[in-house]
């Protein structure tokens, strides 16, 4: 079928001229927000452009992918990973995780599968990638390497969901909070919010004794819980659920967070609040799911615990400082949305360098 698609594609191409501004939406899109920042932004600026979802009838996604000057993305998806774009059209990967943590891209083979094809399957959807974003300049030379693309293609302008972190006005949504959850009233927040486990399933999430944590903490906490948006699980034994609210909301109101392998603890490091990094299955993880980028007593020296009496000892006790945003994130300084945006623009009047 997408042979049929990329002979179409091609003929079209062939023919048309390279003008639009393309946004091409995945089911993931609403939840990353990077796309729709950018698209509020050119929006307001009368700036016209295209968006496509995978929705949309396949010949007019054809079509508008032919005659896009440039395509912006946050993640791979079929009709540009399957079909070899025109050299006039730019497309530009907005990746929707900050940081580096988990191996991405070419590194994130999984393990579970045929090593040669996985390197095809790989090759095959990042292969289009003209530039690439990213939230820190040291973080370059390692997502070129993932992407298999040059360093100057790398561009640290930060992620633009970011930007509306440094915009949250926290005392007001901790009394929105507490109107929506009035078990929190007075109460400092803990989020606990791990990571997805390919091997363990849609219904499972770490062994972290999120009852044991509320029980032994006193009444000044309340536990909460950011569930991965491909788990299901609904009984949560009487834990806080923030999974669908608005993510620069449920961070903003975090007082301290609990992650494992996720890429949220980038984020949740603009609000320069404590992390503790919980890693009782490291070993484990790193076998059977995907290799890191840096360890995590790497990524937060002793702000890494292995059992629940190890966090409750250092919430009791104090988390020291980490230093995760100035490494990973500095780039997202409330400014990205505008200096990308200004990018694709440059792309259109052919001033890119």
């Amino acid at each position: 079928m997408y042979n049929l698609f990329s002979i179409l594609y091609h003929i079209i191409s062939f023919f048309c001229k390279k003008k639009n501004i393309t946004f091409y939406f995945s089911p993931n899109s609403q939840k990353f927000q990077n796309l729709i920042c950018l698209t509020s932004f050119l929006k307001e600026k009368n700036i016209q452009f295209k968006i496509i979802t995978d929705d949309n009838n396949k010949l007019y996604i054809i079509y508008i992918i032919a005659t896009s000057k440039i395509i912006i993305q946050d993640q791979s998806l079929p009709f540009t990973s399957k079909i070899h774009l025109h050299p006039n059209t730019k497309f530009l990967q907005c990746w929707h995780g900050g940081g580096a943590y988990k191996c991405i891209g070419h590194d994130a083979y999984r393990k579970t599968h045929n090593q040669h094809d996985e390197f095809k399957r790989v090759s095959r959807i990042h292969r289009n990638i003209s530039y690439l974003i990213c939230s820190d300049p040291t973080l370059t030379t390692l997502y070129a390497n993932i992407f298999k693309i040059k360093e100057n293609q790398v561009l640290a302008l930060g992620l633009p969901r970011t930007d509306n972190f440094f915009s949250q006005n926290i005392e007001k949504n901790k009394v929105q909070l507490n109107i929506d959850f009035p078990s929190c009233q007075g109460k400092k927040i803990i989020l606990y919010a791990p990571t997805y486990r390919q091997t363990n399933g849609r219904h499972h999430i770490n062994n972290l004794d999120l009852q044991k944590l509320q029980n032994t903490l006193s009444s000044n906490y309340c536990i909460a819980i950011r569930k991965h948006p491909t788990i299901k699980i609904n009984n949560l034994h009487n834990v806080l659920d923030f999974s669908e609210l608005p993510l620069n909301f449920a961070l903003s109101v975090t007082d301290i967070l609990i992650t494992d392998y996720s890429s949220i603890l980038f984020d949740f490091s603009i609000f320069k609040k404590p992390i503790l990094i919980y890693a009782e299955d490291l070993n484990n993880y790193i076998e059977t799911e995907r290799c890191l980028y840096v360890l995590p007593e790497d990524l937060a020296p002793n702000c890494v615990c292995y059992s629940v009496d190890e966090i409750i000892n250092k919430i009791k006790n104090g988390i020291p400082e980490n230093f995760i945003y100035k490494n990973y994130m500095s780039a997202c300084d409330g400014h990205s949305t505008e200096r990308i945006s200004k990018f694709i623009l440059e792309i259109i009047e052919n001033k890119e360098k």
